[in-house]
């Protein structure tokens, strides 16, 4: 997947809008793959304006169930689109809301996030340490008889 400058959709987005240049010419005229993507990016810069192609941060944001559910039933109650939901909601990609809808309609509710990572109350234990049955004391004591032997 090619990636493009907000600079470069910015210019491809006002060129289609001069009402010169239809969205599949522009995407043959700058090697663009699909003209789907040069709808989208038109799309978004209706919705968003210039900020449509601002690079987002890389800080994870994080909300709460309360607003997923906010913005699930508004997008079940209403005629707004995916798209439409998470600019009024300031989501960061609609395909969140996608999954909470989805998660909501199989769940009927949207379930508590995973926790990831490792638990912090293990405590590691030294298998030197722990010595707990007898084939392992069996195992130790020849190793520690072979060992004298030397």
């Amino acid at each position: 997947m090619t990636k493009y400058s907000p600079e470069f959709k910015l210019k491809i987005v006002r060129e289609y809008l001069e009402g010169k240049i239809s969205a599949a010419e522009l995407a043959q005229k700058y090697n663009i793959l699909s003209s789907g993507g040069v709808k989208g990016w038109i799309k978004e810069y209706r919705l968003r304006g210039k900020a449509a192609f601002q690079k987002n941060s890389k800080e994870k944001k994080n909300y709460s169930t309360e607003f997923k559910e906010n913005a699930v039933k508004l997008y079940l109650t209403t005629d707004f689109t995916y798209q439409e939901v998470s600019c009024q909601l300031d989501i960061r990609t609609m395909g969140l809301l996608c999954t909470w809808v989805n998660q909501y309609r199989k769940y009927g509710e949207i379930p508590e996030p995973k926790k990831h990572g490792r638990r912090r109350n293990m405590e590691l234990k030294n298998p030197m340490n722990d010595v707990s049955n007898s084939s392992d004391e069996a195992y130790l004591q020849h190793i520690n008889g072979s060992v004298a032997k030397f």
